[in-house]
């Protein structure tokens, strides 16, 4: 079994080359537009690239696509306000091959224990909401480039 510290090197390195944010959520309304005019945007502006499941087009099975996405992802973000089984499983997923992952949920939602413990973004689905959750998704994500040591996209 590889040590803590050379799957860290491995995983820093895969990181480094692959500059993406993979988003696991509920499809559609209001997560689609929480996407399109929050978190990509953020994304982008971070120097990450957003992506999402359903922006992969090809054959076989999902299942593969979602597992290669969120291997080759900096960063998980997952919008966790609907319980959804998918999302919590990918999730699960992440934290099992030591991804960083951001949390995005609702304020007044609950937690399920096995994730209470993990910093979540909390946000209010309203226009002061919008500006929170994009200005606490730009910490979370500056505090992942220093800590993995991202270089800048050029």
């Amino acid at each position: 079994m590889a040590s803590r510290s050379t799957i860290r090197e491995l995983l820093r390195a895969t990181l480094a080359r692959a500059g993406r944010t993979l988003l696991r959520r509920q499809f559609g309304e209001p997560y689609d537009t929480l996407y399109r005019d929050v978190i990509a945007p953020v994304v982008k502006e971070m120097n990450f690239v957003p992506s999402r499941a359903d922006e992969v087009q090809g054959h076989g099975l999902i299942l593969q696509d979602i597992i290669r996405e969120l291997v080759e992802s900096e960063v998980i973000i997952a919008e966790i306000t609907p319980p959804n089984p998918n999302v919590f499983y990918e999730l699960g997923y992440a934290h099992a091959t030591g991804k960083p992952t951001i949390l995005l949920a609702q304020r007044g939602r609950d937690l399920p224990f096995d994730i209470h413990g993990y910093r979540c973004i909390f946000y209010d689905d309203t226009i002061g909401g919008k500006k929170q959750v994009e200005t606490n998704l730009k910490k979370h994500l500056a505090n992942i480039k220093g800590a993995w040591n991202i270089p800048e996209a050029r």
